[in-house]
């Protein structure tokens, strides 16, 4: 993978998707936004992070309201800021502040949340491509398209989408099934995108994926 300062990430994610100018903030974890966690490359957060309109301020980036937010935990990466963008897209209004302070009772629970999430606690029953849905996936496939047409080498393998670990066909196989879309989508926004009609050879791959889990879940119940 090849690693990039937040400045150069953030610049390329403005590349990616123009849309994001002015909306997005790219950011390294700190302790102060909560505890570490260790088994994420980065994580997003597109809300009202308290801890994050922090830490903006800190680095000089707080403009009066909270952007979508990339933050990673690991050196930063093209690989892992597409996916990240996965997530953060389409891009959506960003939300001012109220200029209100939290208090100390608001902060502890919004830590506590953020440490329930990083441990993963709660994703016991969640199917495994939960939040990296077909949606995700051709949001990928589009800024993977992208960064290629302007000249980045980006390992498939490293963008950690549409594999076993999501239940689903290698990213390589969907890429096959969108074809051109990517391609002739380069001027769209990734709000127009989300609105196009998925290709036939997707929703049939994505439904052989989910059938094909389904079966093995059922298999192993049996044998539980």
């Amino acid at each position: 993978m090849t690693t990039m300062t937040p400045s150069e990430a953030h610049d390329l994610a403005i590349a990616l998707a123009p849309e994001l100018s002015g909306k997005l903030a790219v950011i390294r974890h700190t302790d102060d936004l909560g505890p570490s966690p260790d088994s994420r490359l980065a994580w997003c957060c597109a809300g009202r992070h308290l801890g994050i309109r922090d830490e903006l301020r800190r680095l000089g980036l707080w403009r009066g309201f909270w952007p979508s937010t990339v933050i990673f935990v690991a050196e930063p990466s093209i690989e892992v800021l597409i996916h990240e963008l996965g997530h953060v897209l389409p891009a959506r209004s960003v939300i001012v502040d109220d200029g209100d302070e939290p208090t100390p009772e608001q902060r502890d629970y919004q830590t506590a949340q953020l440490t329930r999430w990083a441990s993963r606690v709660d994703e016991a029953g969640r199917v495994p491509w939960h939040g990296h849905d077909v949606r995700f996936v051709r949001r990928v496939a589009h800024l993977l398209r992208r960064a290629e047409q302007l000249g980045h080498d980006v390992s498939y393998n490293a963008l950690n989408v549409a594999s076993d670990r999501y239940g689903l066909s290698h990213v390589h196989s969907y890429l096959e099934r969108f074809a051109h879309e990517p391609a002739m989508s380069v001027h769209r926004t990734f709000d127009e995108i989300d609105q196009l009609p998925f290709p036939d050879p997707v929703l049939r791959l994505f439904a052989d994926d989910v059938r094909i889990w389904a079966i093995t879940e059922l298999i192993g119940d049996r044998h539980a």
